[in-house]
């Protein structure tokens, strides 16, 4: 696999790093290893774990990947050590890819979890979301929550994106073709650009991206710090507290990692100033149980420790590399894996995602473990009801369309960059990966048909004898992330999967979910369809899918 020079190894092998060591206090008269032991650290567990450390609380954040640096993060996703997260074939990056019965899961690994590889874009849903009748009638939420969202968007940095790249002129050209051509904006993001627009220095970001709040060249505006891009600053979010930062340079690599230290991922905010704090992250740690304690133990007599014990193992130890053995103050259990450790908490935070939560409590719960989980576990599962389409072409159609000096990179720019809404429950973004990073080409293919008599695979393979050259096209790598507009497709459509496990047959024990409450989860976006045929014109291309939807995800 390709590395980079800039990118040297870790010195110690991410699958048998040095543990840190539990904080002193610990060790005091005091039966329990950590007050609060919070379980992932993205978005939910760094914002825990930040907040109960301020509070004096003594933390440990316990994380399944690897803690990356700016220099280890993968060059390109061709990385597949560092970019693809497969722990059974020796694979510890960021990129988690989940398949249930019905939908792809795309998630994040690692020390700051899905900040690591998401795409920076950080809206405050519209006013029909906190509206909703489910919840609505109980207060009014929308004013309730606002601090919090302003709150999150200091820490988090949030400002419009300055750039209009390419991406975003095809775009708006494509919304004007589709009739919607009012509704383009540039996307609010969570990115340092360097340019006295970042910090609480930014524009409010627009809500539902209909307001324009202002432009990031006012004169008028206040002055935050500035810099080149590529060059380094002070930390400029919080008053010298946080690290240093580079301004970005826009070179389409977010998803891969940043290695500029632009984005503003949760190892620049509530991870560093939760460390400062005195939490301690655990990388490379995976938890298998989680039991509680209730007070005088299992035979009910009395007593007063209550908590919960909570055993890990290396990562790497559930491949059958187990590294030496380690105990907490709990120990090790008796006949656990090599490398087992238990720890005890008064209190323990379960944020391992969407995913990683569910499958942990549906295990702790079918075994008996948690029997006091709630029978409600997995209903009302939401996802993004997303699709991912596109728009793929080649130099030589792109310059007979748009003259022949025109530039075929569609590369450059944050992640994403802009929006626009054919109507009021879809919204369509533009995504982008660095030059070079081409290896999610894998996940593309040609439109998939969706009103053929056919079955679906059979209707898909017609494309592909009817259009031979273009599925050709779909199968190369080549200069990929240059040539193609990946949009991505969500609604806020009310649906909802219900998960379980599975009981029998392949794959038992494994988690999977069926259609809940609500209209069906989407395979197939009647939008999305629309949007990737006219980008297509538009770049005198083919309009593109992914391999999901011929699976039914």
């Amino acid at each position: 696999m390709p590395e980079s020079s800039e990118n040297p190894e870790p010195a110690e092998s991410p699958e048998d790093p040095e543990q840190p060591e539990i904080p002193s206090a610990a060790r005091r008269n005091d039966a329990y290893d950590y007050d609060v032991l919070v379980i992932g650290s993205g978005f939910g567990g760094a914002v825990s774990a930040l907040r109960l450390s301020e509070k004096g609380y003594r933390v440990g954040v316990l994380e399944a990947g690897q803690r990356f640096t700016r220099e280890t993060l993968p060059a390109s996703s061709w990385d597949l050590t560092k970019f693809l997260w497969a722990p059974a074939l020796g694979l510890y990056g960021i990129q988690r890819i989940h398949l249930l019965s019905n939908v792809m899961i795309l998630a994040g690994a690692g020390v700051g979890g899905g900040s690591l590889n998401y795409a920076n874009t950080l809206y405050v849903p519209p006013p029909a979301f906190f509206q909703d009748r489910q919840w609505g009638h109980i207060t009014d939420w929308q004013e309730e929550l606002k601090p919090f969202y302003d709150q999150a968007r200091r820490m988090l940095g949030v400002r419009l994106n300055p750039t209009m790249t390419p991406s975003d002129v095809h775009l708006r050209d494509t919304a004007e073709r589709m009739g919607i051509g009012d509704t383009f904006h540039l996307a609010p993001v969570g990115v340092f650009f360097g340019d006295g627009r970042d910090a609480a220095h930014a524009p409010e970001a627009p809500a539902n991206g209909q307001d324009d709040p202002g432009s990031p060249d006012d004169p008028a505006a206040p002055a935050g710090p500035r810099a080149a891009p590529g060059d380094e600053v002070p930390d400029p979010y919080f008053g010298g507290a946080g690290p240093a930062r580079r301004a970005c340079v826009e070179c389409g690599e977010c998803m891969t990692g940043c290695r500029h230290g632009a984005k503003n991922t949760l190892m620049e905010n509530y991870l560093y100033l939760a460390e400062q704090a005195g939490a301690v992250i655990h990388p490379m740690t995976t938890v298998v149980e989680v039991r509680e304690e209730r007070p005088g133990g299992e035979d009910g007599a009395p007593g007063t420790d209550t908590g919960f014990l909570v055993s890990t193992v290396p990562t790497a130890a559930r491949r059958g590399r187990g590294t030496r053995r380690r105990t907490g103050r709990a120990g090790a259990a008796a006949n656990g894996p090599r490398g087992m450790r238990t720890l005890r908490a008064r209190r323990v935070v379960i944020a391992a995602g969407t995913y990683g939560t569910q499958s942990l409590l549906h295990r702790m719960r079918d075994s008996g473990v948690l029997p006091r989980v709630s029978d409600k576990l997995g209903f009302l599962t939401r996802t993004n009801s997303e699709a991912l389409v596109g728009a793929q072409t080649i130099k030589r159609r792109y310059r007979s369309r748009w003259g022949r000096d025109a530039t075929l990179d569609f590369t450059r720019g944050v992640a994403i960059t802009s929006s626009i809404h054919p109507n009021e429950n879809t919204h369509i973004e533009p995504v982008r990966y660095g030059r070079g990073s081409n290896a999610m080409s894998a996940l593309t293919t040609l439109q998939v048909p969706q009103h053929s008599a056919l079955p679906k695979p059979l209707a898909y393979l017609g494309v592909c004898l009817r259009h031979p050259v273009h599925f050709a096209r779909s199968l190369s790598a080549r200069r990929w992330s240059e040539r193609i507009i990946i949009g991505l497709v969500m609604q806020s459509l009310d649906n909802s999967l219900t998960t379980h496990r599975r009981d029998k047959g392949l794959g038992k024990g494994v988690l999977t979910a069926r259609q809940g409450h609500g209209a069906p989860n989407p395979v197939h976006i009647p939008e999305a369809a629309e949007f990737a045929s006219t980008l297509a014109g538009e770049l005198n291309g083919f309009a593109g899918s992914n391999v999901g939807e011929l699976m039914g995800t």
